[in-house]
């Protein structure tokens, strides 16, 4: 996937263009170049649902000249039970690739036990958007016609339609996704 980035990107044969990338082989090499940053931001975008300690992250933030972490992380959000509805569709939250879903509890938690101090927060998900490409998926298998998948798109689920059911989710802290900016 590297090398297919670099392609993708033409930095192949640029190694000073390389040097954006923070390529790393190990958990304990992440937390060390954490560590080593020398910039004001830590940016965690995706990153610590992934990770099988992500307190070993916070920690190597901790131990850094980083002044602000920046992190997105799922959440425990409605989409988790769309995905347990439809347990033949792909799933986003639930996925084998995140080790952690959080809670708000769970951020208040790490923030309170790292003296972590929240500047700012953003709330978006994409359950509508989850929801959405479920019931069409659901449509389609079900050889529902064509008429019935079409209306079903054009009067209940048209993006203007859609971005209001989300920002109702958002507003009541109920969305798949939080960003969050905290400092030490």
């Amino acid at each position: 996937m590297i090398d297919l980035a670099k392609d993708y990107w033409k930095y192949k044969n640029n190694s000073d263009a390389c040097n954006c990338f923070n390529v790393v082989f190990s958990e304990e090499e992440l937390y060390k170049k954490i560590e080593e940053k020398k910039k004001d931001v830590s940016s965690f975008i995706g990153v610590l649902e992934h990770l099988s300690n992500p307190n070993n992250a916070i920690e190597a933030f901790l131990e850094s000249k980083a002044k602000y972490m920046f992190f997105s992380v799922p959440l425990f959000s409605l989409s988790v039970f769309f995905e347990n509805a439809f347990q033949n569709i792909f799933p986003r939250q639930l996925g084998a690739g995140h080790t952690h879903l959080y809670t708000f509890e769970s951020i208040n938690y790490f923030c309170k036990k790292y003296k972590l101090k929240k500047l700012s927060q953003w709330h978006f998900g994409t359950d509508s958007m989850d929801l959405k490409r479920s019931l069409l998926i659901e449509l389609d298998k079900n050889k529902s016609s064509d008429f019935t998948i079409k209306t079903f798109q054009n009067k209940f689920m048209t993006n203007d339609l859609i971005n209001q059911i989300q920002e109702i989710i958002d507003k009541n802290l109920c969305g798949s996704e939080v960003h969050m900016l905290v400092s030490k």
